[in-house]
Parts: C-alpha cells; sequence; structure tokens
C-alpha cells in the first residue's frame, strides 16, 4: 500500500511525479527502500525533532523547506536516471513565499525573482524540444493548426 500526495506545504506535482516514479520502482523491483531499522530510526528521529521544536505531530507531513532534501532522497532511492528538480524551485518557492507575506493581496500579480523565472523558461523550451523530437508528427500538426488559426 502506498500514498502519494500527502505531505503539505510544499510544491505538490513535481514531487508527486517522483512519489510515483519511486513507488512504480519500488514495485517492479528496480529500487529497495532501507532497513526497516533504518526507517524507524528516521520516523523516531523526525518525531524527536519536531518535539524539540514544539511542535505537533499533527504536523509531521508539513514539510515546508524540508521538502527539497526529501525530492532529492526520493530521485536518488528511484534510481540514477531519475534527475532530481532543478535548483530554480527552491529559489522560487522561497521568493514566492516571501511576496505572499510582503503583498498578500497581491502577490500574484507581482514577480520579483527574475532569475529562477528565466531558468525555469530555459528548462521549458528544452523540454518542448525534448518532446518535438520524440514526437515529430505531433509537433507537425500543431504548428499546422497555430498557423490556420
Amino acid at each position: 500500500l502506498a500514498f502519494v500526495g500527502l505531505p503539505w506545504k510544499i510544491v505538490p506535482f513535481p514531487q508527486f511525479e517522483l512519489q510515483a516514479k519511486l513507488i512504480a520502482r519500488l514495485l517492479s523491483g528496480r529500487a529497495c527502500l532501507p532497513s526497516v531499522t533504518e526507517m524507524e530510526a528516521d520516523t523516531a528521529a523526525h518525531y524527536a525533532q519536531m518535539q524539540a521544536e514544539g511542535t505537533p505531530l499533527r504536523y509531521c507531513h508539513m514539510m515546508s523547506e524540508q521538502q527539497w532534501a526529501y525530492n532529492d532522497w526520493l530521485a536518488e532511492t528511484a534510481g540514477p536516471d531519475v534527475v532530481k528538480l532543478p535548483s530554480w524551485r527552491p529559489a522560487m518557492y522561497a521568493s514566492t513565499g516571501a511576496s505572499k507575506r510582503e503583498h498578500p493581496d497581491d502577490y500574484r500579480d507581482r514577480w520579483d525573482d527574475a532569475g529562477s523565472a528565466c531558468e525555469a523558461e530555459v528548462e521549458l523550451a528544452a523540454l518542448t524540444q525534448q518532446l518535438k523530437a520524440k514526437h515529430p508528427a505531433a509537433s507537425r500538426a500543431a504548428a499546422t493548426a497555430a498557423v490556420a488559426s
């Protein structure tokens, strides 16, 4: 039994994708979890840290900044061909969070992190090129439809 998407205060969909990849590889035997002893020790350490910080255990799935290390762990555990999330994501998450706190009424209409946005655009362009190369017929059909409209 596996659950995708329990953590909160995260960037959800990239993390869900990494969780799903790990689950698929675990079920197919292409990846392995740490030993039960290691996982129990990690859980106990997490609970102890929460208690030391005075955080109620009901917040055990609230990740915030811890999501980046968890996402890296998911990718590493899934296998060497699973790519870690790019560095612009934590920067954009932090920038958006700061903007939300400073400008709660209109933070969606502001953007103070042009660097992360540029990196995201470069990544999107590269992914678009990869998809076009992988599916040339679909790419030509989309271009024809765009010209026709």
